[in-house]
């Protein structure tokens, strides 16, 4: 019992101690060797997007992509990618952002990026419905952010 204490609070130390780094993007296919997050000491990473103008986001993709010096960009498998809901609210209605699952990188070098697919807002406008802004639609901010007990 007092090992389990321990491990769980070397754990929790671990996890309070670890940092990110997180990168937004437009959604388009990244081409800079520079887009998107590096891989280095990540031990899981996230994407997400999300509608710039009080608009939502009612369905779509997330596709990944992953690069390394001698690949370049190359599209991950598809089932990496993330399905965006549509009407997930309690209410019926569509958020203004979604959060896909965790990824958990299996190799730490390369860089991870997203691109937006398809994107839906709740009237079916692309790429994200009514917008505030006078009904002009403002292009969502996709964001990859990685963790790991290594990065500050």
């Amino acid at each position: 019992m007092k090992l389990r204490l321990i491990l769980i609070s070397a754990f929790v130390a671990a996890v309070a101690w670890a940092g990110s780094r997180a990168a937004d993007s437009s959604g388009g296919t990244p081409s800079a060797t520079t887009d998107g997050v590096t891989l280095l000491d990540s031990t899981g990473c996230r994407v997400s997007i999300r509608a710039r103008d009080g608009g939502t986001i009612n369905g779509g993709t997330l596709a990944m992509w992953y690069y390394d010096s001698v690949l370049g960009w190359t599209r991950s498998a598809t089932s990496l990618d993330c399905t965006l809901e549509a009407n997930k609210l309690i209410d019926g209605g569509a958020p203004t952002a979604q959060v896909c699952p965790d990824y958990q990188p299996m190799a730490r070098f390369g860089r991870i990026a997203v691109e937006a697919r398809n994107i839906v807002g709740a009237d079916g406008g692309t790429p994200n419905g009514i917008g505030t802004d006078g009904g002009a639609n403002v292009t969502p901010l996709t964001r990859v952010e990685c963790w790991g007990p290594e990065i500050p």
